[in-house]
């Protein structure tokens, strides 16, 4: 029971635990719910601060996870990955944790200063990839367009020279309106720099993220005093930054599809679709609208999720990717010559947003195709 509920809902507090157990019959202590917990393999953790996603969000989401399911991670190797942060000279950034005695905590060893509006911050621009760190540069005016554009000419080659980049390499930066904007794509593809695709609300994803609040700590527990000293800290820090961490938060990127598929409710990844299912052969060909759910995981399986209306004709239910597809008996084809689609030349499947799929036919010479219209 203990575990049914949080899993079910994991802000569940002991004292609720121990008075749902209590109005049952059963009498534990707190204690003993850390421990079965623990058991079970569940700890008590601070819960991750994310964007707020709208649907669109997610489907954005969901589609990034697809489409770098598979990439190697010399793939991810070769990105420079970009961002803007702000730290700020005394306030929330400034938090740390220390050792002291009891009635210890005014001791100035035991204190952060702090002063009304923080202080005063600044702005940073860096990038980063799996070699180390490149350039850190602190924004002195509000950026815009024409800035944005100054920064990365100045910065953002040198910093693939300073790398050694492979051909090719690959430039990701977020959504901000500064960076999609036409005049932005028009000069990113002058300068013909290669640029991921990134889904809209997801600073989460970006691996540096975890290198500012790294360097956000590390600025705080050598507490700047004012503006000047707390620009050069941060270049001194972010300098130091070792070329490990950062290859061990690309190599995160491996695990990331998977996570952001697993972390999106199942409701989010389903949804009912027509699709034209046609096939052609040599013997048959026909053409059935059916109505079905597009929802599955990331592997192919053998379920049976759903029944179409046609249901005499139903041999199978695949899943391949977040789509479900019927293998059927088509009338029109000669009687058991073709039950589960092991002989046609092509197969297709239509459908919103699905991709080019191809997947092996049961048949050892033939293969199946789907894809849009």
């Amino acid at each position: 029971m203990i575990t049914r509920t949080v899993s079910k809902n994991p802000r569940t507090t002991r004292g609720d635990l121990v008075n749902d157990l209590q109005r049952a019959g059963t009498k534990v202590t707190k204690a003993t719910i850390s421990n079965t917990l623990r058991r079970q393999g569940l700890k008590s953790c601070s819960a991750r601060r994310v964007p707020l996603l709208k649907p669109v969000h997610v489907r954005a989401r969901l589609k990034f996870a697809r489409e770098n399911l598979d990439d190697p991670e010399e793939d991810w190797e070769n990105v420079i990955w970009s961002d803007e942060t702000k730290i700020e000279l005394f306030g929330k950034n400034s938090t740390c944790r220390v050792w002291r005695r009891k009635n210890a905590e005014l001791h100035p060893k035991n204190t952060i200063p702090t002063v009304k509006h923080g202080g005063g911050n600044i702005m940073l621009w860096g990038c980063f990839s799996a070699k180390g760190p490149g350039r850190l540069i602190r924004v002195k005016e509000r950026m815009n367009g024409a800035m944005y554009r100054e920064i990365l000419s100045k910065n953002l080659l040198p910093s693939a020279r300073a790398l050694k980049m492979k051909r090719g390499w690959v430039f990701q930066h977020d959504n901000d309106p500064k960076h999609t904007a036409r005049a932005m794509k028009e000069w990113l593809r002058k300068k013909h720099f290669k640029v991921l695709e990134w889904p809209s609300q997801s600073p989460d994803l970006n691996p540096i993220e975890n290198l500012w609040r790294e360097l956000k700590i590390r600025v705080a527990q050598r507490q700047p005093q004012n503006i000047t000293a707390l620009e050069e800290i941060c270049m001194e820090e972010w300098a130091k930054l070792p070329a490990t961490a950062m290859m061990h938060r690309v190599a995160m990127m491996l695990l990331l599809p998977m996570l952001v598929w697993a972390g999106t409710e199942r409701k989010a990844r389903c949804r009912l679709t027509n699709i034209t299912i046609t096939v052609e052969s040599d013997e048959c060909g026909s053409c059935i609208t059916i109505n079905t759910m597009a929802c599955a995981g990331l592997c192919q399986t053998q379920e049976r999720a759903y029944r179409s209306p046609m249901a005499p004709y139903i041999q199978n239910t695949c899943n391949f990717m977040d789509w479900t597809y019927e293998t059927i008996q088509l009338p029109g084809c000669a009687p058991g010559f073709d039950s589960s689609f092991t002989y046609p030349v092509a197969l297709s499947l239509q459908g919103n947003g699905l991709r080019f799929l191809s997947i092996l036919s049961p048949h050892p010479l033939q293969a199946i195709t789907f894809k849009t219209f």
